[in-house]
C-alpha cells in the first residue's frame, strides 16, 4: 500500500511538472526574459546618453547671457547671432553626412565617439572663448554640431540592433523622451551654475559625455561597435537610391517628419505668443509652455506598447483620431486666444500630445524595420533635412502673419499641417497593412 502511495505520489509530481512546462509565460515572464538587466542597464545608458546630448545645447542657451555680460570676452550680439546661424548649418550639414558615418563606423561605435568628440570641441570652445580666440570657439562649436548630429541616427539603430522586435515599440517609446525630457529639464538643472561662472555648465556637461561615453564602451565592448549592423546581403548606394526613392511609404513619412519637426520648432514661440497675447509674466509663460513637450513625454512613453501589439490598421485608426485631436487643440487655440492662460495650456499639453507618436514612432520604427541595416543611418539622418527648410520658411513668414492677421492666424495654419502630415502618416499605415507590402523585399532589395 506504501509503495503505490508513492508511486501515485510520483505521477502526481510528474504530471504537475508537465503541466508547469506547458503553461504559457505571463506577460511579466515574457518581459523579464526580453529586458534583462543587463538590457536594462544598456538602456538607461541610452538614455541618459541622449538627455547628455539635449542637455549640451541648453548648456550654451543658459550661458549666453553671463558670457555677453563678461566684458573680459568682449562678446557682442552680433557673435552670438553668427554662432546661432552656424549651428543650424551645422546642423543640416550634419544631418547630410553623419548618416554615412554612422553606417561605416558602425551604430555603437559611432554613439559613444560622438559624445566623446561632443565633450571635446565643448572644452575646446570654451578655452578658445576664455583666450579672445573668437573664430576658434566659432569653429568648435560648428564642429560640436556636426558631431551632435551623429547621436540621433547612432542611438536609433544601436537601439534597433540591442532590444528584441517584440518590445522594441515599447523600448523606443521611453528613449524618445529622453530628448524632450532634456529640453524640458536641460535649463532647470544647468541654469543654477551659471551663478558660479558662464564656463561651468559647459564644463559639468562636457564631463557628464565622457562619463556616459566611457560607460557606453564597456557595455557594447562585446560587439565590436556593431551593434545595429546585422550580416544582411550589401546592396550598392546607386541601388539603395533606386529602391527607397521609389518607396511609396518612406515618400509620405518624409513629407509626415517634414510638416511635424516645423511644428515641434515652433515651440519656441509659446513664451512669446503667452506673453503677446495672453498677457503672462515670463515666468509664468516659461512654465506654461513647458506643457507641450510635458504632452510629448507622456504621449510617447504610453504609446510604445500600442505599437508592439496593434496591427498597422489599428495603429492608423489610432494616428487618425491622435492627429485629428492634435488639429483641433490648435484650432480651438486659435479660436479662443483671449481665453485663460490655463486652458490655452491644457490646448498646449494635448497639441504635443496627440502628435508627439506620429513624430517620434512611427517614421523610426518604419525606417529601423524596413531599411537595411547597410543604409538605414543615412535614411535615419536624412529624413529630417525637409523639415529644417520647411521650419525655415516658416520662421521667416510667421511675423508677416502675425502682424496681418494676428496669433490665430499662426495656430490655424499649424493645425493644417498636423492635419496634412496626419494624411500622410496614416496612408503610410494602410499601405504596410496591404497585402502588397513586402518588408524584406525593402530591407534587402
Amino acid at each position: 500500500m506504501a509503495a503505490a502511495g508513492e508511486e501515485c505520489g510520483a505521477l502526481l509530481e510528474s504530471e504537475a511538472a508537465e503541466r508547469s512546462k506547458t503553461t504559457p509565460p505571463t506577460q511579466q515572464q515574457r518581459l523579464a526574459r526580453l529586458l534583462p538587466p543587463a538590457k536594462l542597464a544598456l538602456l538607461a545608458t541610452f538614455y541618459a546618453a541622449y538627455c547628455l546630448a539635449i542637455f549640451s545645447s541648453s548648456a550654451f542657451e543658459v550661458s549666453v547671457p553671463a558670457a555677453l555680460e563678461d566684458a573680459a570676452l568682449g562678446l557682442t550680439a552680433e557673435d552670438v547671432a553668427l554662432a546661432l546661424a552656424a549651428g543650424q548649418v551645422a546642423t543640416v550639414t550634419g544631418k547630410l553626412f553623419c548618416g554615412f558615418v554612422v553606417d561605416a563606423r558602425g551604430a555603437s561605435s559611432a554613439f559613444w565617439e560622438a559624445l566623446l568628440l561632443m565633450s571635446a570641441l565643448m572644452l575646446a570652445g570654451v578655452g578658445a572663448l576664455k583666450l579672445g580666440f573668437h573664430s576658434g570657439a566659432l569653429l568648435s562649436f560648428f564642429a560640436y554640431k556636426l558631431a551632435k548630429s551623429a547621436v540621433w541616427p547612432s542611438m536609433c539603430k544601436a537601439a534597433k540592433g540591442a532590444f528584441d522586435d517584440q518590445v522594441f515599440g515599447r523600448v523606443w517609446g521611453v528613449l524618445v523622451t529622453s530628448s524632450r525630457v532634456g529640453a524640458v529639464c536641460g535649463g532647470l538643472v544647468l541654469s543654477p551654475l551659471v551663478m558660479l561662472g558662464w564656463v561651468w555648465p559647459a564644463l559639468v556637461v562636457a564631463v557628464g559625455l565622457v562619463a556616459i561615453a566611457v560607460l557606453l564602451r564597456f557595455q557594447t565592448a562585446g560587439d565590436g561597435g556593431k551593434v545595429g549592423d546585422t550580416a544582411e546581403p550589401g546592396i550598392s548606394m546607386r541601388e539603395a537610391v533606386r529602391v527607397y526613392g521609389a518607396d511609396r511609404q518612406l515618400a509620405l513619412i518624409v513629407a509626415s517628419e517634414g510638416m511635424l519637426l516645423a511644428v515641434m520648432d515652433t515651440s519656441s514661440l509659446l513664451p512669446l505668443y503667452l506673453h503677446q497675447q495672453l498677457g503672462a509674466e515670463f515666468d509664468e509663460a516659461a512654465r506654461l509652455a513647458s506643457l507641450f513637450p510635458l504632452g510629448m513625454v507622456v504621449a510617447v512613453a504610453t504609446s510604445g506598447f500600442a505599437f508592439d501589439v496593434l496591427s498597422p490598421m489599428r495603429r492608423a485608426l489610432m494616428l487618425l483620431v491622435l492627429g485629428i485631436g492634435s488639429a483641433g487643440s490648435y484650432a480651438l487655440l486659435a479660436a479662443s486666444s483671449g481665453g485663460s492662460m490655463w486652458s490655452a495650456g491644457v490646448l498646449l499639453f494635448l497639441g504635443g500630445g496627440c502628435f508627439a507618436p506620429a513624430k517620434y514612432l512611427a517614421p523610426t520604427i518604419y525606417v529601423l524595420e524596413n531599411v537595411s541595416e547597410q543604409h538605414s543611418g543615412k535614411v535615419l539622418a536624412l529624413m529630417d533635412v525637409p523639415g529644417y527648410f520647411i521650419s525655415a520658411v516658416f520662421f521667416k513668414v510667421y511675423p508677416s502673419v502675425v502682424s496681418a492677421w494676428g496669433w490665430p492666424a499662426v495656430w490655424r495654419i499649424i493645425s493644417g499641417m498636423i492635419l496634412v502630415s496626419t494624411a500622410c502618416i496614416v496612408q503610410q499605415q494602410r499601405l504596410e497593412a496591404g497585402p502588397k507590402h513586402n518588408k524584406r523585399s525593402c530591407r534587402t532589395a
